[in-house]
């Protein structure tokens, strides 16, 4: 009896089991360009109640539950609910179902433990091929979006979920190595979030979701936008003719970076009609334009033409050339000395001729 007595206290004074976690995983390829448009409609059909996303909310299991994250899925969903525009021009659907969607997640992760992913949920094997130094940005980022959305700390994550190897088209890496030589070359005239920025949506094809015709879209527009953060400071077009032997072409400068540039216009000459300065230094502030004139000189009448380079101060090249042509209307001083020789000439030919007919009068 004392036996069956000792068995039963350790049975009611044994733990009870808990019931296993449920670990929820919110994580989607991007479906946005670098200007905010939608590329379509797919992302609303998914956070509907019957859609992938929608199902991981709208159908949730019991007990105790565990939420990973990607703020740039959050993020995303929020531009929806906001009003969307998608790149055929048209108005975007889907942002009341954004809205529901937003709304449920937060009503059911309230109480629940919710972690990060890192920024985008890039697979670690390609951020550490391409990208090393820049792992902390990723894992800070996901955890930021997510502090700021629920409005109390959220912790980074030590590490990335993944580090799974997939095949990137030979384009697709050369788009990305690109857009690392724009920041490197354009980095300085860039503010910090800036920066930040354009990396974690340059870096929105190393998510392992994506499919290959998925990860073109996102590849062709990172380097659509790696061509224009390459022309942020660049040279005005133009077409000049010259009427005077010596005359200043007026060439306008623009920096559309936030910050201030120092740079260095590098001129040549397409022929020999003309000549001019071979290079000059150039300050702007940020978000500003500067007309600097160019001193030329005509050396013979007919059609020319300058090409202008930019360069920072260390000689990394900035924008494209630029091909200004040019129409002299002027008789350079070099020919005014040959006709005005000429014309001495002759007048002295015609002069000694004068001479020996009034010689051959006079006998």
């Amino acid at each position: 009896m004392r036996k069956l007595a000792a068995l039963l206290l350790l049975l009611f004074l044994a733990p009870t089991p808990s019931f296993a976690a449920t670990t929820i995983t919110l994580t989607e390829g991007s479906h946005q360009q670098f200007d905010g448009k939608f590329f379509d409609d797919s992302l609303a059909t998914s956070l509907m109640p019957s859609g992938r996303l929608g199902k991981m909310i709208f159908e949730i299991p019991a007990g105790y539950r565990i939420w990973k994250v990607d703020g740039q899925l959050i993020e995303e969903v929020q531009a929806m609910a906001s009003g969307y525009k998608l790149v055929n021009g048209k108005d975007g659907l889907g942002s009341e179902i954004a809205k529901q969607w937003l709304a449920r997640f937060s009503a059911i992760s309230k109480y629940d433990q919710v972690s990060a992913l890192p920024y985008g949920n890039p697979s670690g094997y390609w951020i550490n091929r391409f990208i090393p130094s820049q792992k902390d940005l990723f894992l800070k980022s996901g955890a930021d979006v997510l502090s700021k959305y629920y409005g109390h700390s959220i912790s980074a994550p030590s590490n990335f979920e993944n580090y799974q190897y997939f095949q990137l088209t030979p384009y697709q890496s050369q788009t990305f190595a690109d857009a690392q030589k724009a920041l490197s070359s354009s980095g300085k005239y860039l503010l910090p979030a800036e920066i930040q920025a354009f990396q974690l949506r340059a870096s929105a094809i190393f998510n392992q979701d994506l499919s290959t015709h998925w990860r073109n879209l996102l590849a062709k527009d990172l380097s659509a936008n790696t061509d224009l953060l390459l022309q942020k400071i660049r040279l005005a077009p133009g077409r000049f003719t010259i009427s005077a032997h010596k005359q200043d072409l007026p060439i306008t400068v623009i920096n559309d970076f936030s910050n201030p540039a120092s740079l260095i216009l590098n001129i040549s000459e397409m022929n020999g009609r003309i000549q001019a300065v071979n290079r000059i230094s150039v300050k702007l502030e940020g978000k500003s334009r500067v007309q600097v004139k160019i001193p030329v000189e005509v050396l013979t009448s007919g059609d020319s033409a300058i090409d202008v380079g930019i360069t920072d101060e260390k000689g990394k090249t900035l924008g494209l050339d630029v091909l200004y042509p040019i129409t002299s209307r002027v008789i350079s001083p070099i020919a005014t000395w040959i006709t005005y020789i000429a014309a001495i000439i002759l007048f002295v030919s015609a002069l000694f001729r004068s001479l020996r007919r009034i010689r051959k009068r006079s006998r």
